[in-house]
């Protein structure tokens, strides 16, 4: 096939031309369907700078023609569009032929009125995703890949695809609105957090009637919560006091009598920390003298040697949770984001979480480490996590130096872990009784996501926050 392209034939005035290409389409191939003439007509066109397109189709005919045919449509729309309709008389028909069962191409118009293309990705029509093209671009997006990620991947999968960013745009741009309900972005929020299994609260001013405050937690989270209870991690992005409403609110969410229990120590805290302390003439100089000296300065310590003492399983800051913040805000790509946008990330970020914590849980049901088997921690294999077994292994090697120094036990293992300390650890090894599985806190035991049955007797809430308000007042005097 050639194609020969003539001169430009123009008036005197140069105002109007034609430019005649003539495409020789005339072939004795014979076609076995009706697609493979419509593949083969195509082929040859994007091969000599013509788009060819199907203008009509039946049962046992096919018109093809060039996608510069037909008229513009000069009707005035919403929309400011153009049109590439310049009226080409290029025009072939396949038929079908009854006797021998094969389709064959006639050519009925050769000629274009137009130049012929020299960028494919000029034309909507050569950029045209296929079915596979299109469930690809549907998996990046659901990745939460922005376009200008999910183009790089796409032309490496597809070489010889003609696209550009606008198309992966636009398909994106078109599945959100057909998942968007309602016409603000609250109500596409609330949707979204309906359907996708998320339990949520607002807090609405009334004088403005507007939302300022929604608190949102997905069920799997709530699942995982109610498995491990033992510890509560809070971070405040921001040195405010905005943290009570969905604090109060998460706790709320928990019906036992240990959460009511916890609510009413932290509203007693929370009432001391607001009271106005007098304190006693001439200490305010030793007040100023302990703040400016030793608390702005060494308050980290006074924490740490305090939480030493107290049950926290090893988590002393909340460095923790501010990898989770610093993790989500890389899922976001920037500030501009829908809040149903954000849940999603929020969504993932939770699933993701719970198959990692999940194939830990596992790992420690199956997995034995060579320094974990000792015969003093025969009964704990496959029932603590490993991280107890390697605490408890990294104590069990301070007997030695406790020894040879002379120091005694500080029962830090026992009281902020939940685990033996090194003195039980030497009673076990002198008296070669392995350490038994009740002697390790519940918080090392839980290797699954069934929750926890709190058992706590009811208790008199009156009686309990007369008694905390009593504490507090002896505190102050």
């Amino acid at each position: 096939m050639k194609i020969n392209y003539g001169r430009q034939n123009s008036d005197d005035d140069g105002d109007n031309y034609i430019r005649e290409a003539r495409v020789s389409y005339k072939t004795d191939i014979l076609f076995a369907s009706r697609k493979e003439l419509e593949e083969w007509a195509k082929k040859r066109g994007r091969e000599h700078g013509c788009v060819v397109v199907v203008q009509r189709s039946r049962a046992k005919a096919v018109d093809l023609g060039c996608n510069c045919g037909g008229e513009p449509k000069l009707t005035a729309k919403i929309r400011r569009t153009c049109s590439i309709k310049k009226g080409c008389p290029f025009k072939l028909k396949g038929k079908h032929n009854r006797v021998g069962n094969f389709w064959k191409l006639e050519v009925v118009n050769e000629t274009h009125n137009h130049d012929p293309f020299i960028f494919k990705e000029g034309h909507a029509y050569l950029r045209r995703m296929s079915g596979e093209m299109v469930d690809m671009v549907a998996r990046l997006h659901a990745d939460g890949l922005k376009t200008q990620k999910v183009a790089p991947l796409f032309r490496k999968r597809f070489p010889g695809a003609w696209f550009i960013d606008k198309d992966i745009h636009n398909l994106t741009e078109k599945w959100r609105k057909e998942n968007t309900v309602g016409d603000t972005p609250m109500q596409v929020f609330e949707s979204f957090l309906i359907n996708n299994g998320f339990v949520y609260h607002t807090r609405e001013n009334r004088a403005t009637n507007r939302v300022e405050g929604v608190f949102f937690c997905h069920d799997t989270s709530h699942k995982m919560w109610r498995a491990s209870p033992h510890l509560l991690l809070i971070d405040t992005t921001y040195n405010t006091n905005m943290y009570k409403w969905p604090f109060v609110q998460y706790i709320g969410m928990t019906s036992t009598s240990k959460s009511k229990s916890f609510c009413i120590a932290h509203a007693v805290l929370l009432r001391e920390r607001q009271t106005d302390f007098t304190w006693p003439s001439g200490t305010s100089k030793v007040w100023d003298y302990i703040h400016q000296s030793w608390l702005l300065r060494d308050k980290e310590k006074f924490v740490s040697c305090w939480m030493a003492d107290r049950l926290n399983f090893g988590e002393t800051t909340t460095n923790r949770v501010e990898s989770h913040h610093a993790n989500l805000k890389r899922h976001l790509n920037g500030a501009n984001n829908t809040l149903h946008a954000l849940a999603a990330y929020a969504l993932e970020l939770i699933e993701t979480q719970k198959v990692q914590i999940g194939a830990t849980f596992e790992k420690s049901r199956i997995t034995l480490k060579k320094d974990h088997n000792l015969q003093v921690f025969y009964r704990l294999h496959y029932k603590v996590s490993i991280k107890a077994l390697t605490l408890l292994h990294k104590e069990y090697g301070k007997l030695e130096k406790m020894t040879e120094s002379g120091h005694t036990c500080r029962h830090h293992m026992r009281m902020s872990m939940g685990l033996p300390c090194a003195c039980e650890l030497e009673r076990h090894l002198n008296t070669c009784v392995p350490i038994p599985l009740k002697s390790i806190d519940p918080f090392w035991r839980k290797l699954d996501f069934d929750p926890v049955v709190a058992q706590v007797e009811e208790e008199d809430f009156e009686a309990k926050m007369e008694e905390l308000k009593q504490t507090v007042l002896i505190r102050k005097d």
